[in-house]
């Protein structure tokens, strides 16, 4: 009987040993130097299938504006509009109508036009070397979602430091179903241009807090200009940039909150020059301008945020709430959404180690998701969102499984 208890506690053992080697194998390939590479090695094979996605809705809109000349001449040859589908102008409109663009119900004054013109500028490239190509088209797109993953890696690098759950961070990001979307929808590629340049220009700022060097404290504020000259979307960096000063940064809060200064400079400048060259939305329910109609964003905050969390975290994906909408149950949908989102709390932060990078994540979550409710719920739109919320993640499945994780 001891002989046969003595060979279950060797099997036992040895089990053990195995699999704790697995795991140690698993961390040192996490914590992988070059790591950041193959993370977007790992994104270019989940998008190839991309490839042969062709054209869909927008992209179609787009070929007609690069035509020369244009077939409707409501259009408008202007590549600086290519994202522009309505200015506001009663006469257009009324055109758009008659040739069925845009339904006989349309408000004649409806507006729907961003400005983009650093995501323009790779549509006009596809124009120029591929026009008749869209399998190459989406393998530009490819390339921004590799390098928006490998940046995503060095980002998780820079805040947990080389270890193997910055690295288990930076793989979750990657192989989020919420960026099939942006990268196979070629009118999409937006969010992934404005997220990477958004990246940059953290991954700068936290160079320019950790080293002083002068040349990061300028490059940021640029990359941050770039990042909302690609889509409107690139202004969630700064929910980051803000938890950064308040959770990671060193020196008195008015310090820390000065560093921002030139941030909010390069925010004013863009919206009052994208005002000033007319572009925005008007009349379209799905859109919301959160300076023109505050009272209107801040019920929108209060009925999509809980949604596109829950999109985030769990099922189903916020894509759902059109659905809810049109079948009169999004105020159930709603209902269901809060109480998961705060029953994901309830089970998750206990078990969390609350550190500075942990409040850090949590709060740019939460605050990158305010620039998200502008528009209707989808998941394409939590490329930003994804970030603080993988950090999270993965912090919580180390804590989960060894206590901690340094």
């Amino acid at each position: 009987m001891e002989s046969s208890e003595t060979a279950i506690h060797d099997a036992d053992a040895d089990e053990a040993a195995m699999h704790g080697a697995a795991t140690s194998r698993y961390q040192r390939w996490l914590a992988h130097r070059r790591l950041p590479l193959l993370i977007a090695g790992v994104a270019i094979v989940l998008a190839l299938p991309s490839l042969w996605g062709g054209w869909i809705i927008d992209d179609y809109h787009h070929q007609l504006r690069f035509q020369h000349p244009p077939p409707f001449e409501m259009l408008g040859e202007a590549p600086l509009d290519l994202f522009s589908f309505a200015r506001g102008e009663p006469a257009k409109t009324h055109e758009m109508m008659d040739l069925g663009i845009w339904p006989w119900w349309t408000l004649p004054e409806i507006r729907a036009a961003f400005f983009r013109p650093v995501t323009v500028a790779t549509h006009w490239l596809d124009d120029t070397l591929w026009r008749d190509s869209p399998m190459l088209m989406h393998a530009q797109s490819v390339l921004w979602f590799a390098a928006l993953t490998w940046a995503a890696a060095v980002f998780y690098r820079r805040v947990l430091g080389w270890t193997w759950v910055a690295g288990l961070a930076a793989l979750l990001y990657a192989v989020d179903d919420a960026h099939a979307l942006p990268v196979g929808f070629l009118s999409n590629r937006n969010a992934l241009v404005a997220t990477l340049f958004g990246l940059l220009a953290i991954i700068a700022h936290d160079r320019w807090r950790r080293k002083e060097q002068r040349s990061a404290a300028l490059l940021a504020p640029v990359l941050l200009a770039v990042a909302l000259l690609s889509a409107e979307a690139g202004i969630g960096a700064t929910a980051y940039l803000f938890a950064y000063a308040v959770f990671l940064d060193r020196g008195s809060r008015a310090q820390r909150l000065a560093t921002l200064l030139p941030y909010a400079v390069v925010v004013i400048v863009w919206r009052v020059v994208w005002s000033h060259l007319g572009y925005g939305v008007h009349g379209i329910c799905l859109y919301v301008d959160p300076v023109a109609e505050p009272l209107r964003y801040i019920v929108a905050v209060a009925v999509r945020a809980p949604i596109l969390l829950l999109g985030q975290w769990l099922l189903p994906p916020s894509d759902l709430a059109l659905l809810a909408a049109d079948l009169n149950v999004l105020p159930i949908y709603w209902v269901i959404a809060v109480a998961l989102v705060f029953g994901l709390a309830w089970l998750i932060l206990p078990r969390l180690r609350w550190t500075p990078t942990t409040r850090f994540f949590a709060l740019g979550m939460c605050l990158a998701v305010l620039p998200t409710c502008a528009t209707f719920p989808a998941d394409r739109m939590l490329v930003f969102v994804g970030l603080g919320a993988f950090g999270m993640l993965a912090q919580w499945l180390a804590c989960a499984r060894f206590g901690c994780w340094h």
